[in-house]
């Protein structure tokens, strides 16, 4: 499981490339996963790239999410109070 700070570095890399790119040229799950690596090396927070990309495949194949990607999709962590 990844802090918040990676999450929000990957959430922030996100952002930014869909500024420049359209979503159609694109497959967000794959640049989901990308981002996610790379904020990951940035913050110096270990995660091997085998659970990255078991995570990105769980993702891809349409089975289980976990919470870890669940909280990169949504933008938001546990520790946040959702708002009704």
């Amino acid at each position: 499981m990844l802090r918040q700070v990676p999450i929000a570095t990957a959430t922030i890399y996100f952002k930014r490339f869909y500024l420049k790119n359209a979503y159609c040229e694109t497959n967000p799950y794959l640049v989901l996963a990308a981002c996610l690596l790379v904020a990951a090396k940035v913050e110096e927070t270990p995660v091997h790239i085998k659970s990255v990309v078991s995570e990105a495949k769980a993702v891809f194949t349409g089975t289980s999410v976990s919470a870890l990607t669940e909280e990169v999709l949504t933008g938001r962590t546990r520790d946040q109070d959702i708002p009704s």
